[in-house]
């Protein structure tokens, strides 16, 4: 069943984050962060917003989120969730050694420069992920579907993510439900999907 995201889903979508994502935020206090990040999502204040799959009665199986508004996002973090970014990344500043800057990136991301907006909003997929244990289900097909009528009810004409390069099994995923790859830059593909009306 999918459904909206929740604030109580927000530890075990970090959970899956970090288990399944290649992140900079390791161990305890970064999978807080992403907690926090993730509850922001999950409060419907505007700028982004996610989606669960779950299984057995209250597991969740996989996630989606889409993030049309990165400044409404990290607003909506700092103001919801100032407490738990204080605490969680002092903390994570002093046990991991990467410091505040790579913290802030990570956490608090913002379009890349070598992929412009051109002044105008985007719907951008960031991130899905499928527990192995549900993979081969179609799960992570459902969701992108969803998040895909999320973005055309909201008026988006298309939506695009960014994937890195050699993450081969995200690329053919996307290739094979209608993404076209845009250009690559510093690493990454950006695909974009123009969406029906």
């Amino acid at each position: 069943m999918i459904r909206p995201l929740e604030p109580g889903d927000a530890v075990a979508v970090a959970v899956l984050h970090q288990a399944f994502l290649r992140s900079r935020l390791k161990g305890y206090t970064g999978r807080r962060l992403l907690a926090c990040y993730y509850r922001s999502l999950s409060l419907a204040a505007g700028g982004g917003c996610g989606y669960v799959e779950v299984e057995s009665g209250s597991r969740i199986a996989g996630f989606v989120c889409g993030v049309w508004n990165p400044a409404s996002v990290r607003q909506n973090l700092v103001r919801a969730m100032w407490g738990g970014l204080l605490l969680w990344g002092g903390l994570h500043v002093l046990l991991h050694p990467s410091g505040w800057g790579d913290l802030s990136r990570r956490l608090l991301p913002r379009h890349r420069q070598e992929f412009p907006l051109g002044g105008q909003a985007e719907y951008e997929l960031r991130p899905i992920v499928v527990d192995e244990d549900f993979r081969g289900r179609g799960i992570a097909g459902q969701l992108l579907l969803r998040l895909l009528e999320d973005a055309r009810s909201r008026g988006f004409k298309s939506i695009m993510l960014k994937t890195e390069v050699d993450n081969g099994r995200a690329n053919a995923f996307y290739v094979k439900h209608g993404f076209v790859l845009e250009r690559t830059a510093a690493g990454y593909n950006q695909y974009r999907r123009f969406l029906e009306p």
